[in-house]
């Protein structure tokens, strides 16, 4: 009997393995939910510091554009050297953020397996390039015009030579204004999203951790319940045999203490800040995470209540919460978790997001919190909410921008056009409205007059622009000057008018119905072209001048080409929207592509709708990249032609 008893005395239950296993299940959660968080707030980082480059880059850009259209206004060699400074400032910082994207799009490939909006950084940084490459060239054609400033011809090549680098680099700076916004509010819908993700993940995090716990709580408890009706059994069974009885409890003594430090090394090891604390409300562990981030040592915090780290009106309400939880059960934030301010040693405050579960053991209470600081994530997420709202101001600003602006546009185009019957167009606008216009009139004479208007940029300044050129166009008509008349007045009209870099694409025809002739003016539009009734392209009429608005014209330089024409014939003038139409495969529709449609033969209905639905067809949906303004103008048979 006695072996027997001894051989029950030491089958006791092993409870290590299960808690090892159980503990390191809880290291690997929070380890894992750490690690997730960790990069999570690392991309945060990256995608803040993005927005804020970004949102510079967009300002130096066009800082650097406006250097461009100082120098061209600049008549004196002390402004010349002021706005080369100045430019090579905004280059310097310009090439730094520049350099500084690309430092964080490497870092961004080490947290994360795969970058986010590739394509669209990708575009950015090539426009950005292109612009640079064109201030270096500024900054080169500058430097060079300080060593010739007495040559005349010299200085005079040199500002042509900006003026197109200009006018080549205009487009790419609006553009990547546009993509650039784009781009930041991609990024700050994927902070938002991210945030998202990390709540979910530190929600999960924590619910496992508390289930563990709760597991690790039960499994010491019920088996140790168990052991001491089993001691108690045998000590009433076999008094003679206390001694040994009493090494077996000392024996359980020991291991349960070993377990208890086991648990303590692990809860000290994790980031988060744990605290137990009893129903009376007392601190019974506080560990190391807690020691950081609080400023107590553990021994002042374990005996004290809790509410010693919680500021007002938490402080003094605490005890009352506590008291009504025991009494009736209700659960106010346990089982759950919920963003509240704690109080270090120093009394400052400070948000944590808190996670309380609760177990029972020998039916006293124990809770269970884990505490995460989260000072940094309100910090970005004030930040996001500041550069978001000026986003939003700046986006709302621009939109009353343009609809002032295409009020007045409408209304100019409305009011100063005559209706003509042998007049047919397109206007396709890029956005809202388009910056392309077409005006038309019936001279004192009786011959007609058509003028297409393609100004550069969109919104306010074709808004800016078409007030004069509408008032001239019909002060000029009414007084049945030639087509050179207007076009002179309208040049110098623009060129005092309009800001540096911006201009307007002209071409203006004259029919003349008695004398079955017609004058043509082409100022850097694509060409316009007289297509017979049978399809044949009889004429076409290049561009022979500057756009106006860019230099006052030689006498020389004010005339129109002039010819022929036939009952059945028709002019087709265009912006160059219509041949830089893309598809979805980026490919353009192309000058040759128009001129095969001109080759069918009409009746003298015309052959605008056949163009519009083979242009339309071609993009396929794809957003247009300009204004498309498309106009015809058919030769009507009159009496006198007919005879």
């Amino acid at each position: 009997m006695a072996e027997n008893k001894n051989k029950q005395t030491n089958k006791l239950p092993n409870f290590a393995p299960r808690i090892v296993v159980t503990i390191l299940l809880i290291w690997i959660v929070i380890f894992i939910g750490e690690w997730l968080q960790d990069k999570a707030h690392q991309k945060e980082l990256l995608d803040i510091q993005k927005i804020s480059l970004y949102h510079q880059q967009l300002e130096f850009s066009g800082a650097l554009m406006n250097t461009v259209m100082a120098f061209r206004l600049s008549d004196n060699e002390i402004k010349f050297d002021s706005i080369q400074q100045k430019l090579q400032s905004v280059m310097s910082h310009l090439k730094w953020t520049q350099d500084e994207l690309l430092e964080l799009a490497n870092k961004e490939s080490s947290i994360v397996e795969t970058e986010v909006f590739v394509t669209e950084q990708k575009v950015l940084a090539q426009e950005i390039e292109k612009i640079i490459i064109f201030a270096n060239q500024m900054l080169a054609t500058m430097e060079g015009e300080a060593e010739t400033e007495t040559e005349t011809e010299t200085e005079t090549e040199k500002r042509q030579y900006i003026g197109q680098l200009y006018k080549k680099t205009s487009p790419i700076a609006q553009r990547y204004q546009t993509d650039n916004l784009h781009l930041v509010t991609k990024l700050i819908q994927e902070l938002h999203d991210d945030s998202d993700q990390e709540k979910r993940i530190s929600n999960w995090v924590s619910v496992i951790t508390m289930a563990l716990i709760l597991i690790v709580s039960m499994g010491i408890y019920w088996p140790g319940k168990r052991l001491t009706h089993k001691q108690f059994n045998l000590v009433h069974e076999a008094n003679k045999k206390l001694e040994k009885e009493n090494y077996l409890r000392q024996g359980a003594e020991h291991l349960a203490l070993t377990d208890k430090m086991k648990l303590s090394a692990v809860l000290n090891s994790t980031v988060d800040a744990i605290i137990t604390i009893n129903g009376e409300g007392l601190v019974e562990s506080f560990n190391k995470a807690a020691e950081s981030m609080f400023g107590y040592p553990a021994e002042r915090v374990i005996g004290s209540n809790v509410k010693m780290l919680m500021p007002e009106p938490f402080h003094s309400e605490h005890d009352g919460y506590l008291e009504t939880h025991l009494r009736t059960g209700v659960k106010a934030i346990i089982g759950m978790g919920r963003e509240v301010m704690a109080a270090r040693v120093d009394g400052s405050e400070f948000p944590i997001f808190l996670s309380v579960s609760k177990v029972e053991i020998k039916g006293d209470a124990l809770f269970t919190g884990i505490i995460r600081d989260i000072t940094e994530s309100k910090k970005g997420q004030k930040k996001l909410h500041h550069t978001l709202q000026q986003l939003t101001d700046k986006q709302n600003q621009l939109d009353q921008q343009e609809k002032i602006a295409r009020h007045v546009f409408e209304k100019i185009t409305s009011t100063n056009s005559d209706s003509i019957p042998e007049l047919a167009f397109w206007n396709e606008p890029m956005g809202s409205f388009s910056g392309d216009m077409m005006l038309s009139s019936v001279l004192p004479d009786g011959s007609l007059r058509i003028v297409l208007c393609d100004f550069t940029g969109h919104g306010l300044p074709a808004a800016l622009g078409a007030m004069p050129v509408s008032s001239i166009h019909s002060a000029i008509a009414a007084k049945n000057l030639p087509l050179e008349v207007l076009m002179d007045e309208l040049n110098d009209k623009l060129g005092a008018l309009l800001p540096i870099g911006f201009f307007c694409c002209i071409s203006g025809i004259d029919i003349s119905k008695e004398t079955m002739q017609a004058r043509i003016w082409n100022a850097g539009l694509p060409d316009v072209l007289l297509v017979s009734q049978s399809g044949k392209i009889k004429q076409r009429f290049s561009s022979e001048h500057l756009p106006i608005g860019v230099a006052a014209y030689a006498k020389q330089e004010l005339r129109c080409e002039q010819v022929a024409i036939e009952a059945g014939d028709c002019f087709y003038a265009s912006s160059d929207g219509l041949t830089e139409a893309e598809n979805k495969q980026g490919e353009m529709f192309g000058k040759q592509k128009f001129e095969q449609i001109l080759t069918v033969a009409t009746k003298g209905g015309g052959r605008l709708a056949g163009i519009r639905e083979t242009v339309t067809s071609y993009m396929d949906g794809t957003p247009a990249t300009d204004d498309i303004l498309l106009i015809e103008i058919k030769i009507l048979a009159t009496e006198e032609s007919s005879h």
